[in-house]
């Protein structure tokens, strides 16, 4: 079962979003009150455990969770033909959701325990069945997204780039900034009901990202640790690269991923599977779709301006969202209900003040 009205809704959009592109109108806002956010976009700070937060976070973001939860979960059934086959053939059920809830019952113990309480305290404090709850975070396993990660000194100063490209249905993007008891402060920018990180920064100036599942790199494993909920580990826990590489290699990893750690110094990619975790040369790291137009516009990665009027909207990456930090601040874009995010404006947020 395909769902046709989304997929047609879906490409007349990306059709519209690549025309305008040639524009090149978005712009850099500045936020000096960071609750000034689009319509599209919320900041929610949370502290205490990850239970505590999880409620808290229901309870401010019911409504709309609920609205994405619906749209999430609609997409998920209705697509089933194409994602179900997509799981391993021991793991897989008839329907697509038995499948995902498969998949949570074999590998629970390899989970973050952390991310499994607050999304139980998301249940409990937006009403919301943790199953479905469940099923909208498991399925980010089997996304196959088209992203740019980048690291690059310009200017003598270090940009982080993200781009995240997938046909999801119009949702809400939040920036949860978390306050965890006795962690690091660390903020994740995801679509509002899904909890794992893959884009995100922390107080001590780690960077984390990733981009697409690569065959390449091996077999797929649906058996360990997924990298969204590693990375609450890194982001809340490290000061520096060599710290998030020894949780990367002592904790039994899943996924085909490229990955891009970042701190105060700089940035490396990790070429990451059950059987590998090797570095990457290069700055970045690109999948097939981008590739032509990341080569035909890397002339405008010279400064913060020309990344996000020129280069970003030029390459045509960030169907979702586009994360860019750079001297101390913090630069986002997300899909609203025309624009795709390269398209769109970004809000800039001074890092310091996000973990105030």
């Amino acid at each position: 079962m395909i769902d046709i009205i989304h997929w047609t809704i879906y490409y007349i959009k990306c059709l519209f979003n690549i025309i305008i592109s040639y524009f090149s109108n978005n712009n850099i806002v500045e936020t000096t009150n960071i609750k000034a956010i689009n319509t599209h976009l919320r900041i929610v700070r949370l502290k205490g455990s990850y239970f505590d937060m999880g409620i808290d976070y229901g309870r401010i973001m019911k409504n709309i969770l609920k609205l994405d939860v619906k749209k999430y979960y609609h997409y998920i059934t209705r697509n089933q033909s194409i994602h179900n086959k997509r799981i391993p053939v021991h793991l897989r059920k008839t329907y697509i959701t038995k499948s995902l809830l498969n998949l949570y019952n074999m590998n629970e113990s390899n989970f973050n325990v952390n991310l499994i309480n607050f999304m139980k305290g998301v249940s409990k404090g937006s009403g919301i069945n943790f199953e479905k709850l469940l099923c909208v975070n498991l399925f980010t396993d089997l996304m196959d997204n088209h992203c740019i990660l980048m690291s690059k000194k310009i200017k003598g100063k270090i940009l982080n780039l993200r781009t995240l490209d997938y046909g999801l249905p119009n949702l809400t993007h939040t920036l949860i900034v978390f306050h965890p008891n006795n962690m690091t402060p660390y903020c994740s920018l995801n679509i509002s009901c899904v909890f794992g990180i893959v884009s995100g920064i922390s107080k001590n100036g780690m960077f984390f990202g990733e981009t697409y599942h690569d065959n390449i790199l091996g077999e797929i494993s649906y058996n360990g640790m997924p990298f969204h909920h590693m990375a609450h580990n890194i982001l809340g826990t490290c000061k520096n690269i060599d710290e998030a590489y020894n949780i990367m290699k002592n904790i039994n990893r899943t996924s085909n991923l490229e990955l891009m750690i970042g701190d105060s110094d700089g940035s490396i990619i990790y070429l990451f599977n059950k059987d590998k975790l090797i570095l990457k040369d290069s700055y970045y790291t690109v999948t097939p779709n981008e590739r032509e137009n990341f080569y035909k516009n890397e002339k405008y990665l010279d400064s913060i301006e020309n990344v996000i009027k020129k280069f970003i909207p030029k390459t045509k990456s960030g169907e979702l969202h586009c994360i860019v930090t750079y001297d101390g601040y913090l630069y986002v874009s997300v899909t609203t209900n025309f624009k795709q995010s390269y398209n769109n404006d970004f809000y800039k947020f001074k890092i310091s003040q996000l973990f105030k």
